[in-house]
């Protein structure tokens, strides 16, 4: 179960299947309000839309910032 967001593992393989944008909707949905961000977990750093590092990283999630936050992970240098 992906915490971040509410889904199970079946569900997130099968969301890898499709597009950015067509995954990225639910997450959306989900951080309303806040910003959505790619986590890389080992380095347990968040990386903004339009960041080199966004949804490149293998080890990572797309999280609520603020979940992300509250969790102690930090903005990749040169952030707000």
């Amino acid at each position: 179960m992906c915490r971040a967001i509410g889904i199970d593992e079946e569900t997130l393989a099968d969301l890898s299947r499709h597009s950015e944008s067509e995954r990225f909707t639910p997450l959306e949905q989900h951080c309303s309000g806040d910003l959505a961000v790619w986590l890389d977990l080992l380095s347990r750093t968040y990386y903004y839309r339009g960041q080199q590092r966004y949804g490149a990283t293998k080890s990572g999630a797309y999280v609520c910032r603020n979940e992300a936050k509250g969790a102690g992970m930090r903005a990749a240098p040169g952030t707000q």
